[in-house]
């Protein structure tokens, strides 16, 4: 299932995507949650980038670096040639853009799914961008001047959070 929403010049803002496995009753139930989920979101993946390649056009130009708009049928094979390189050469950092949105096991015995909701925005690719150009910079002798003290005891707090805002991540 997807749910995407483009701009009024069909500029791609922000897509979800949802992966669904059943949870296999011949595993103990924590290895069978997490073997359904990993499933379910390995099932999305594979339907974003079947659906990227049939539903959008990458375009790229120096301001904006890639933009990814929705096919309406006048694309010339040139255009279309240039964004399959454009997509294949960036196709991991879009897979690797996906955000979870929800990860979930429902229903009860042996009717148990696991629903998984990933999504890609254009906001969270311009901010990854944003922090690729930044942690790229040399570091300069005035970064290291006052160190940070970080906890290293092997304890680290981790917790699943939903996103806040599902509409606008």
């Amino acid at each position: 299932m997807f749910d995407a929403k483009f701009d009024g010049d069909g500029k791609l803002l922000r897509l979800k995507i949802k992966g669904e496995a059943e949870v296999p009753t011949s595993m103990s139930a924590a290895k069978a949650d997490r073997y359904a989920r990993e499933k379910a979101a390995r099932d999305a993946k594979a339907a974003f980038t079947k659906w990227l390649g049939e539903t959008v056009v990458f375009s790229e130009n120096t301001v904006e670096g890639i933009t990814v708009q929705e096919k309406n049928g006048a694309e010339s094979s040139e255009v279309l040639e240039a964004s399959a390189k454009i997509y294949s050469s960036n196709s991991a950092a879009f897979l690797n853009g996906i955000k979870t949105l929800i990860d979930q096991v429902s229903g009860e015995g042996d009717r148990r799914t696991a629903i998984v909701v990933l999504g890609w925005s254009a906001k969270l690719s311009a901010a990854a961008r944003t922090a690729k150009s930044e942690m790229s910079k040399p570091v300069t002798a005035d970064d290291n001047a006052t160190p940070t003290k970080s906890a290293t005891n092997g304890n680290t707090d981790t917790a699943t959070r939903a996103v806040k805002d599902l509409d606008d991540f």
